[in-house]
């Protein structure tokens, strides 16, 4: 008989209407599917987080040409917004993040090929520490500053 508990909910950054749970499985048969654990489906671990960022900075790209371009037509007191120093000011925060962003995980997009056809040591221990790392920090910080640029043409 199959009994399923649920030992906690994870704490984590993203998507909190999906839960994330750690289970535990009485009673389930299992079989041995590689020597490795873990280590057999890192690389499908690597690539989900990949993806995870490069939709996070695409969205935010598209979010900061969207408020760029706003400023240029939006007239507040006389003058357009894109002449407006604070406004510009904060949208110049949200290029220079997506600018940080877009190196870093064309970077470690770059590593994680060269892993995949060159393994060696060295690059696979940097891209263990790298994706997680570029994970988080998207996760972090994109949806405020997506907030922002939606704030910057509602507010405008």
């Amino acid at each position: 008989m199959l009994i399923l508990t649920a030992q906690r909910l994870k704490k984590k950054i993203g998507t909190h209407a999906l839960p994330t749970a750690e289970l535990e499985l009485n009673g389930a048969q299992a079989y041995l599917m590689a020597e490795s654990g873990v280590k057999a489906i890192s690389s499908v671990l690597n690539i989900t987080r990949m993806y995870s960022c490069v939709g996070a900075v695409a969205a935010l790209g598209r979010a900061r040409d969207i408020a760029h371009e706003y400023a240029k037509v939006r007239v507040v007191g006389g003058r357009t917004l894109a002449k407006n120093p604070l406004h510009m000011h904060t949208l110049s925060r949200v290029d220079t993040l997506h600018l940080v962003l877009l190196h870093f995980v064309i970077n470690v997009a770059l590593l994680l090929g060269i892993s995949e056809n060159t393994p060696n040591a060295r690059d696979g221990d940097l891209l263990r520490l790298l994706t997680p790392v570029a994970k988080a920090f998207c996760a972090a910080r994109v949806p405020g500053k997506i907030e922002e640029c939606s704030a910057s043409t509602l507010r405008g």
